[in-house]
């Protein structure tokens, strides 16, 4: 797979010109496309297989390979979206979608929330250097056991870790809406 060499191309249709309208670069037109796609596939999905667990005889594990099978597929792109969206305002208009964004498309994937405000806040003002959560420095990359330990480290610790880096380092905002962002997270999955 390698990068597209140029942007993608809709035509002139009343939804692009929509999308244009709104966006500060025509460019990521792409990322509305993107984000109305997996709220509908997404969402339809997660509602089949809530509803199929509790009143049909269909089994759960065929919706839920079918989700699992989408969600490997759109999980780069996604995340690809994100990181973008994340570093710049990519909507004009409608400004609070600007900022509802994130919380949707990560709620799909089963991305924290945190996400952005470990990469804004900590991932690069650390580049990738020892206090960053994310960093391999300290890990042998050739080894399952290293992976396993940062993987662990990551998962269960970084909740933790994050806020406590951001107020350190006097971001309390970004602290504070990592810890919220984290709880509610967890309570949407707990429901």
């Amino acid at each position: 797979m390698t990068d597209p060499e140029a942007a993608p191309t809709y035509g002139d249709s009343a939804f692009s010109r929509l999308c244009v309208s709104l966006l500060h670069d025509a460019r990521d037109q792409v990322f509305i496309r993107l984000t109305l796609y997996m709220i509908v596939v997404m969402g339809v999905l997660q509602g089949a297989l809530w509803w199929a667990l509790r009143h049909t005889a269909v089994p759960a594990v065929a919706i839920a390979a079918i989700y699992l099978t989408l969600w490997a597929w759109f999980l780069s792109p996604v995340i690809l979206m994100l990181h973008n969206t994340m570093h710049r305002p990519f909507l004009k208009r409608w400004k609070s979608l600007d900022k509802l964004h994130p919380f949707v498309m990560t709620f799909f994937f089963g991305i924290p929330v945190g996400y952005r405000d470990h990469h804004v806040g900590m991932h690069h003002a650390e580049d990738n250097m020892l206090e960053d959560l994310s960093s391999t420095l300290r890990y042998q990359r050739d080894s399952f056991a290293h992976f396993l330990v940062y993987f662990g480290r990551f998962f269960f610790l970084s909740m933790v870790e994050l806020p406590l880096y951001l107020v350190r380092h006097k971001k309390a905002k970004l602290a504070r809406r990592a810890v919220i962002g984290e709880l509610g997270h967890w309570a949407v999955i707990g429901t």
